[in-house]
């Protein structure tokens, strides 16, 4: 005999499939049994999955570059292949899953912790280290219609660094922070403006303290700049805000924020920016963060309970309602998973684990719109990766099931 519990059991678990298999079913994305079999829902209805990226036509393996969203694909450019500085890329359509190799007529230099941003028609490629050690002031804007490169001025452009940040503000890209060739860490940038192809230096009146590794988001209408590398304690605390119209820098309250650290992530939530992991001023990994109200002017700790293990080296992306954590570093071992961060549940959600990346960090995250796609970094110390997977979101939609008992 049937109990009512043994009922409720098997509807839910009727529910369960029926649920997976239409938004499967209904997704333009293709899952495979066992990635059906993984999927999880997180807080805000979100059903997720890993899925492969094509290795056909992928570029070569590499750590330290970039990787920027079009809107339409993922453009991967130069890195380094642990002593090859690499001037080549490829574009990744996650609909048709193929790669499309980057010109490299034109192309900058090869070199890796450069920066990367979309105008919303070109990818511009700035700064890093070349062949040999050199440093760089030098980039170029690229053109994925056109498969063109245009070089960028060097009149009034910041001088050769890496390891340095650039925001886009729908207008200019800002660079900010770095270090130079003696490793030291700088407190400088400028503002160059594709219309007029021309750099203009940021004021340094109330700017934070040098540093490199650090974060910088854009608000729409503000640069924050926080935590990094300094040239006094090897990991700063502290962050200003920029601002472009009124060009001038203000102070960011120290209270509640997250202790100094570097080689950390941030997002952008809309209204708030999230500081996550990290490495301290003792080189160890932080798993902590703090979330940062614009308005407010005020830091709010995450929660811990439930957070990821502590991690540098590691990505982050916003989903729209989430911050995703994945891969990374810590204490020796790369790692091969994350955790999402949903600030209205003010809670920590585990990723789903099937048919996700190998473990690895100095890799790349982008979010598309539906799926953050990692791709390419460091599997140990010597053996740099080519590969990726995409975490797929679809919205979960509930059906009604009645059984009667």
């Amino acid at each position: 005999m049937i109990t009512q519990q043994g009922y409720l059991r098997t509807a839910w678990k009727i529910s369960l499939v029926l649920l997976v298999f239409s938004l499967v079913l209904s997704s333009t994305a293709v899952a495979s049994p066992s990635e059906i079999l993984e999927a999880q829902l997180n807080s805000s209805s979100w059903l997720q999955y890993w899925l492969d990226v094509s290795s056909s036509d992928a570029p070569s393996a590499r750590v330290r570059h970039t990787a920027i969203w079009t809107g339409s694909e993922m453009i991967v450019w130069g890195g380094d292949r642990y002593g090859i500085e690499l001037n080549d890329g490829a574009r990744y359509d996650p609909i048709s899953d193929r790669w499309t190799p980057v010109s490299i007529n034109g192309a900058p230099s090869g070199r890796f912790n450069h920066s990367a941003v979309w105008t919303g028609s070109e990818m511009i490629i700035w700064g890093g280290i070349l062949d040999g050690g050199q440093f760089s002031s030098d980039g170029a804007r690229y053109d994925p219609v056109t498969d063109r490169w245009t070089p960028l001025p060097v009149d009034s452009a910041p001088s050769a660094r890496d390891a340095h940040k650039v925001v886009w503000t729908g207008e200019e890209m800002i660079v900010w922070g770095g270090r130079d060739s003696t490793l030291t860490d700088l407190d400088d940038g400028a503002r160059y403006n594709p219309a007029t192809d021309s750099w203009l230096p940021l004021p340094t009146a109330g700017s934070p303290s040098a540093m490199s590794w650090h974060v910088a988001i854009w608000t729409g209408a503000e640069m924050i700049v926080w935590g990094g590398r300094n040239n006094e304690n090897n990991a700063a605390g502290d962050g200003a805000r920029y601002n472009p119209v009124t060009n001038s820098w203000a102070a960011m309250t120290a209270v509640n924020a997250p202790s100094a650290r570097f080689l950390h992530t941030g997002v952008w939530t809309g209204t708030e920016m999230i500081i996550w992991g990290g490495w301290d001023y003792d080189f160890k990994t932080c798993g902590d963060g703090a979330l940062y109200h614009l308005e407010a002017d005020v830091w709010i700790p995450l929660p811990t309970i439930g957070a990821p293990s502590a991690r540098s080296n590691h990505t982050g992306v916003w989903t729209g309602s989430a911050m995703v954590i994945w891969g990374g570093w810590e204490d020796g071992f790369r790692l091969d998973d994350g955790m999402s961060y949903d600030p209205a549940a003010n809670s920590w959600f585990t990723l789903p684990s099937v048919g996700a990346p190998s473990a690895r960090e100095m890799h790349t995250a982008i979010w598309t719109g539906s799926e953050m796609i990692v791709w390419g970094g460091a599997a140990d110390p010597v053996t740099a990766l080519n590969d990726g997977a995409r975490l797929h979101y679809t919205r979960a939609i509930f059906f009604p099931l009645c059984l009667k008992p």
